[in-house]
């Protein structure tokens, strides 16, 4: 028989949702930085906790922002972290040549490249 998801037990399976892509968060981030890579972290956790922090809200992906010179090594570590690149197998003309999604598992990750200065 199946449990009532009682409001009490659907706060606890979000605050898991919410640790699980913080641990990813982490992960992603530390090991970006730690092969040389700078990354921004957009919205997520950074922005819940600044904005709603009695927890009005909350988020189901990861989005990073990367320098255009490191974003080849990103996409680089992130399949070395278990990611694959959702549109795999498009050409390259049919991709966004400063953005792309990448997913492990039930976690969903967006790189975008920042702005260049020119």
């Amino acid at each position: 028989m199946r449990p009532s998801l009682t409001p009490r037990l659907l706060k606890h399976l979000a605050d898991m949702r919410r640790l699980s892509f913080d641990m990813t968060t982490a992960e992603v981030v530390n090991g970006l930085q730690e092969r040389g890579v700078r990354v921004l972290l957009l919205k997520g956790p950074v922005l819940e906790a600044w904005l709603y922090p009695d927890g009005g809200r909350s988020y189901g992906d990861i989005d990073l922002i990367v320098s255009p010179d490191h974003f080849g090594q990103a996409e680089v570590a992130l399949a070395d972290f278990g990611f694959g690149m959702c549109l795999a197998g498009a050409r390259a003309a049919e991709l966004d040549p400063q953005e792309r999604s990448w997913r492990r598992a039930r976690t969903s990750l967006w790189i975008c490249t920042a702005p260049s200065r020119a």
